[in-house]
């Protein structure tokens, strides 16, 4: 992925690809994610750095943190954990 950009609705695409998305037959502001039909517009789109810090083997025991996000906000939190 080149420039990973994430949408409102959480959804990440490619900064390439999503501006060509977003300017084609361009006829509103705006458009809707092609994954949840939330509309993106080209000024919310934010920064996204992907990490990949381990690198497990079989037979690893692997500890998954559930992360949510309000509908309103591209923050993003562990579900379990107070701010």
């Amino acid at each position: 992925m080149v420039c990973p950009r994430i949408t409102k609705c959480g959804h990440i695409y490619c900064w390439p690809c999503v501006l060509q998305y977003l300017e084609y037959n361009k006829q509103k502001s705006w458009k809707r994610c092609p994954l949840c039909f939330d509309p993106v517009y080209k000024f919310d789109l934010k920064h996204v750095i992907i990490h990949k810090n381990t690198y497990y083997k079989e037979g690893d025991t692997i500890k998954f943190d559930l992360q949510v996000r309000s509908k309103a906000n591209t923050l993003i939190k562990n579900k379990f954990t107070e701010f």
